[in-house]
């Protein structure tokens, strides 16, 4: 989503540069391709001062007139650098509802000492809005609402694709323990002893690849499973779908289901976060609780038997090209900067 952000606030006649504190990664290659300054601090384990200290230098230099930082790990970096530098405004966006705990810790303690200098905090959907309202180191008075968005074009060109071999299952994401792909594992072994005309395939890869190989090999499933590692072609690989499946504990508004959705699949997703209320609201899928197998197998039978499957493709694809195009977040965005800038203008004036 940030990349798309700023690529998209690029082609708007902003200048927009990128800072990674630690390494650029595949994100920040795609970044500088597109002709966005990206700058990597490699910044060591724990806090840093220099890191701080080469911060507040590049803007001084830039002087930015709003810092966009993305999740609370980065932002008391960029919301202190940011006010020492000279940027104008402050923004903070959450991605994750687990991004900030209800339970106090050590990153609800960073994040809220930074809120004094954070001018706005955006929350990515309806759901994590609520959420964080509820949390004592949000300030409920500063927080807004931006419906994440995704590039659509790419995803609307995929045409429908009928079963007329193997039903195929997709997943895409990261194989970290916030993605339960262990309990997804568990309900297709389900699936697959009802309907063994079927598979699933996994985009992404992560820590966990060694454990949910040997879930695999230990559930006899590796004629039934592939891990397909990462790939950045993610419209060609749901062109080989037929529906898309979230087995996540804990979500905001995930990228890859609307995606999905945009590309014309029907969804299964856990009833967790916005996806809740995208498969809700389009009437495109099926929901059930995170980390319950049986219940989750038990909708991917009921996609496998539906005869509904293309009219819920359909209302997927036109619920997401109606609302989630980044062109439509981008400029929620650039109107939620202008009103910052606006506010610190008028206090200048009074003072």
């Amino acid at each position: 989503m940030s990349l798309d952000l700023a690529t998209c606030l690029q082609t708007r006649g902003h200048q927009v540069r990128i800072i990674c504190l630690r390494t650029a990664g595949v994100l920040g290659k795609q970044a500088s391709g597109a002709g966005i300054e990206v700058v990597a601090l490699a910044k060591p384990e724990g806090f840093s001062l220099p890191t701080l200290r080469r911060m507040v230098n590049l803007f001084r230099c830039w002087r930015p007139d709003v810092v966009h930082t993305h999740n609370p790990l980065v932002h008391h970096y960029g919301s202190l650098a940011g006010r020492l530098g000279g940027a104008a405004g402050v923004v903070s966006t959450l991605h994750g509802i687990n991004n900030i705990s209800l339970k106090p810790g050590s990153r609800e303690l960073l994040y809220g000492l930074s809120s004094p200098l954070t001018d706005r905090v955006v929350a990515v959907c309806p759901a994590a809005y609520d959420y964080f309202r509820r949390s004592a180191v949000v300030p409920k008075r500063k927080l807004a609402m931006i419906d994440n968005g995704v590039p659509l074009e790419p995803f609307l060109r995929i045409p429908s694709r009928p079963c007329n071999g193997d039903f195929v299952f997709g997943a895409v994401g990261r194989l970290v323990p916030m993605k339960d792909h262990l309990s997804l594992l568990e309900a297709f072994s389900i699936v697959s002893r009802q309907h063994p005309d079927c598979r699933l395939e996994i985009l992404g890869d992560g820590p966990l690849r060694p454990a949910l190989e040997a879930k695999i090999a230990a559930l006899r499933l590796s004629e039934h499973v592939r891990l397909q590692g990462y790939s950045e072609d993610v419209p060609g690989f749901l062109t080989r779908v037929h529906a898309f499946v979230l087995s996540s504990i804990t979500e905001g508004l995930p990228l890859t289901v609307l995606e999905a959705m945009a590309s014309g699949l029907p969804i299964v997703g856990t009833d967790v976060g916005g996806v809740s209320e995208v498969v809700r609201k389009s009437g495109c899928g099926w929901l059930c609780p995170p980390s319950a197998p049986a219940q989750l197998a038990r909708a991917l039978v009921a996609v496998l038997e539906s005869n509904d499957r293309e009219i819920l493709g359909r209302r997927a694809r036109r619920f997401a090209e109606e609302g989630y195009s980044v062109s439509r977040m981008t400029a929620q965005y650039e109107h939620l900067f202008e009103e910052v800038l606006s506010k610190r203008q008028s206090r200048a004036t009074c003072n």
